[in-house]
């Protein structure tokens, strides 16, 4: 893996990473999808935090993979859920 590629990877979890915090800290979180998503940020932690070898970039990779459609889905849908609000406040905004 050249270093424009890891690099690439790196920043590529530090997102995913801050779509996993939003998430964890969202008050509109149902208690099952606390646990999923907390139970994601230790093992992507655990693996962003090991030796920066080819094995454990391939973990990310992986990783990132597998769970990042689920966690993008989840991540829009809470700030969907932000933005809308309460359907009778005057203040809310709509996506089109």
């Amino acid at each position: 893996m050249s270093i424009l590629n890891a690099s690439i990877l790196f920043s590529r979890a530090n997102n995913v990473r801050a779509q996993l915090d939003y998430i964890s800290g969202h008050d509109k979180i149902s208690g099952e999808d606390l646990l999923i998503f907390n139970n994601l940020i230790r093992v992507l932690d655990k693996i962003y935090m090991s030796e920066n070898t080819r094995a454990h970039r391939t973990d990310l990779q992986n990783f990132i993979l597998f769970n990042g459609d689920a966690i993008y889905h989840k991540y829009m849908e809470l700030t969907r859920v932000s933005l809308l609000g309460d359907s009778n406040d005057s203040e809310s905004y709509t996506i089109k």
